[in-house]
């Protein structure tokens, strides 16, 4: 009589320690004391736990339902007086146990003493090496990710040292020596970075890890663990991220004019031809990599065509860069001078905004492919009843007043109908007797793939056959039995559709919801029945107008011991409603057909959607009434986490990108700002100017990002699509345009970055004297 609780359970039920909780299981119910609080590591979420009571466990819930946890009745928790080493594991799988020790799960025998091991081991290696491709891949462009972050930093910090950098090569200093000058920031900001990382990192994710656990893994990680080894590789990986970042502005310094920085002149800035031919062809490549791997439905190939043209696409930005500053002669002064800025110093400008296009071109493909494989699960499936439709079946005819009382009472129904499916008895005893609506046609492409023609002519003739179109022959050819009531609550047909519907079935028609199931305004029913010759009945004598099988019941399946004729009827197709399914005839049909309906089913409309509270007492009354009831609904369609996550580091690096970006200008325009104060430049015009570099680093990366991001998500999306084409020709995915995440990378993460430019810098002009 006692039962323990999760902590979402008690929440759920409002069941503390102390309180009541009743349990019904059809007819029986029970009452629980909740006498405790428990939490299973591997299921964080609503949780029940039972006290281990043979004969009321059996009486309550048959075997079947027991299976809510890995143990059974025959599992058991031992405590030994030693430990349970791997050769007492065997001894004791010779008598027919499974033993879960301890002790040889942290210390596991060699693979060559486990006999499971050595049968996977002579099947073959269980490496997928495509997933660890895509894997590699994907980490490379994580890092670099990061490079593209902290490139701009040490660009602008060799631009700064320009002249201590000129004057070590005026007094004898090589290239060679000013390029370790540079590189030596990377080192030592990499390992710098690498402590504070690793610090920062491990208090987080300590921190952080009971939310992760109990919001998206519903399960425990286990215990507080540091890998020294992992982090000393990760401030290896540090190391060589500063070095790779502080490797373009190092090769830049050595090649600079020494008169040209010891009179801080700049010179001219330009891309050099060869790195932008370097970037189309890259792009180019890229692309008919990445569409090979879409028609050849390789994800590694496609995976690795798409990051050699986002390379290219980094190596022509500066490009890029120059050419959109050109643009500035007709903009305002601050927009102008931030154009003009980023084109004078690509250096730092470029990485910065490759960063944002690298981010957000991520966010967007997933966020791209999910919309599109949810919409197109949505276009291949279809509920059986329409949204708000409450369908019930009863055992005993005489509780039917009860179950429709019970509905009327926890749910908004509107109306409440009595439906039914054919059936027969022979000698009075209920025998097997089903009704099959045929097709007009057949797929005889589908008789040639099944033997093994997998030919592109075979596809094409396919796709080609409407009747070999999955999404219109996915019903069953089903029958349920009305007389028109209940046309509008099974199907949610509507208008002229319905009254039409209702017409034919007043008429001995039945109704249809496929057109290959309707020929000239007729249909084809396959009736099939004990065999009269192995047992005659008292209904035997009735059907007379039933012919042989026609062409097509040979994909209707006939037990042992039955036959199957066919009868042609008048039939209406259904244009409005919920689309392909159950055939509705009437019962003036059925009793023609020489069959019987079993009308113990009830299906009713509801007013509004129920309530989550409403469904739940609509479940306990239905166990309560040993009744099997649902509602449909639809299926809430929840944005997956790991999508949720993607767009959020997109935004951070974006804002991180434009901080960064606009901060390291605001330091390197330093004397330029002293110059507009001297000549009377209006204070608000720092601001401006803050403002503009935010909109230039977030706004172009922004609208690069989803640019690339859409390309890509096309060249999967055609990969997956010619996949399931060789499998079976059909409609394909069409692409969605994630609409919510472009809002958020092109318009809300853009504007953020530039109301924070524009509140966090001051309009307080610099005054310097020169000296």
């Amino acid at each position: 009589t006692e039962v323990a609780l999760t902590e979402q359970a008690m929440a759920w039920l409002n069941a503390p320690i102390g309180s009541t909780v009743t349990v019904h299981v059809g007819q029986s119910t029970r009452d629980f004391t909740v006498v405790g609080q428990v939490e299973f590591p591997w299921r964080l979420d609503r949780t029940l736990l039972f006290a281990y009571d043979d004969a009321a466990t059996g009486e309550l819930f048959p075997a079947s339902e027991r299976s809510w946890f890995p143990a059974s009745e025959r599992s058991w928790l031992v405590d030994t007086p030693e430990p349970i080493g791997w050769d007492r594991v065997l001894e004791l799988n010779e008598q027919g146990m499974v033993v879960a020790s301890w002790a040889v799960l942290i210390d596991p025998p060699p693979d060559e003493a486990v006999p499971l091991n050595q049968y996977w081991s002579s099947s073959g290696e269980l490496v997928v090496t495509e997933e660890l491709a895509v894997g590699v891949l994907v980490a490379g462009l994580a890092l670099l990710e990061v490079v593209l972050l902290a490139g701009p930093a040490f660009a602008v910090g060799a631009r700064r040292r320009q002249r201590q950098l000129a004057l070590v090569a005026a007094n004898g200093g090589t290239p060679a020596h000013l390029r370790r000058i540079v590189l030596a920031d990377g080192v030592v900001l990499g390992l710098i970075g690498a402590g504070a990382g690793i610090v920062l990192g491990v208090a987080a994710a300590f921190a952080a890890r009971p939310v992760v656990e109990e919001t998206l893994l519903h399960a425990r990680a286990g215990g507080y663990r540091v890998f020294p080894e992992a982090l000393v590789a990760v401030a290896g990986l540090a190391v060589v991220t500063g070095l790779l970042a502080a490797m373009v502005p190092a090769f830049t310094a050595a090649r600079q004019n020494v008169v040209a920085a010891l009179a801080a002149r700049r010179g001219v800035t330009r891309s050099r031809k060869r790195w932008i031919a370097v970037g189309v062809v890259m792009v180019g490549v890229g692309a008919a990599v990445a569409a090979g791997g879409a028609v050849l439905a390789d994800s590694t190939v496609l995976v690795a065509g798409l990051v050699l043209a986002e390379l290219g696409l980094v190596v022509g930005t500066p490009a890029l860069v120059g050419l959109v500053a050109r643009a500035g002669r007709v903009l305002p002064l601050a927009p102008r001078i931030a154009l003009r800025d980023a084109s004078r110093n690509r250096a730092a400008a470029a990485p910065a905004i490759s960063a944002v296009m690298a981010a957000v071109a991520g966010s967007v493909t997933i966020a791209m492919i999910m919309d599109t494989d949810r919409e197109d699960v949505r276009a291949q499936s279809h509920p059986d009843l329409p949204v708000g439709t409450v369908s019930v079946l009863f055992r005993e005819e005489p509780g039917s007043a009860g179950v429709e009382q019970a509905i009327r009472s926890t749910l908004p129904v509107t109306e409440v109908h009595r439906v039914g499916w054919p059936g027969c008895s022979v000698n009075g005893a209920i025998a097997s007797c089903f009704v099959r609506v045929l097709y007009n046609d057949l797929c005889p492409e589908l008789a040639r793939w099944q033997a093994g023609d997998t030919s592109d002519s075979l596809r094409a003739a396919a796709a080609a056959n409407p009747h070999c179109d999955r999404q219109m022959a996915r019903t069953s050819g089903g029958v349920v039995v009305d007389g028109g009531a209940a046309v509008a609550a099974l199907t949610g047909a509507s208008g002229d559709d319905l009254r039409r519907a209702r017409e034919t079935l007043a008429a001995g028609g039945v109704v249809v919801r496929s057109p290959l199931q309707i020929t000239d305004g007729e249909a084809t029913l396959a009736v099939v029945r004990p065999d009269p010759d192995a047992s005659a009945g008292p209904d035997s004598g009735r059907g007379s107008d039933l012919r042989p099988p026609a062409p097509g019941s040979d994909l209707v399946y006939v037990p042992p011991g039955h036959t199957m004729t066919t009868v042609t009827v008048p039939g209406y197709l259904l244009t409005t409603g919920i689309g392909p399914g159950s055939v509705i005839i009437p019962p003036q049909l059925v009793e023609r057909l020489g069959l019987d309906v079993n009308t113990k089913w009830l299906v009713a409309a509801t007013a509004r959607p129920p309530t989550e509270e409403e469904m739940e007492r609509f479940t306990a009354t239905m166990r309560a009434l040993d009744a099997l009831g649902m509602v449909q609904t639809n299926v809430p369609y929840q944005t997956d986490p790991r999508l949720l996550v993607l767009v959020a580091a997109a935004a951070l690096v974006t804002l991180g990108a434009a901080a960064i970006g606009t901060g390291l200008a605001a330091a390197d325009g330093r004397a330029d700002l002293s110059t507009l104060a001297a000549v009377g430049a209006s204070p608000r015009l720092r601001r401006a100017l803050s403002v503009s570099q935010a909109w230039v680093i977030a706004g172009l990366g922004s609208l690069l990002g989803s640019v690339v991001g859409i390309g890509a998500a096309l060249a999967v999306i055609h990969g997956n699509n010619q996949q399931d084409w060789r499998l079976w020709p059909g409609a394909p995915a069409e692409p969605m345009v994630p609409w919510p995440t472009l809002a958020v990378v092109l318009v809300a993460v853009p504007l953020m970055a530039i109301l924070g430019a524009g509140l966090l810098t001051r309009s307080r002009l610099p005054i310097e004297r020169r000296l």
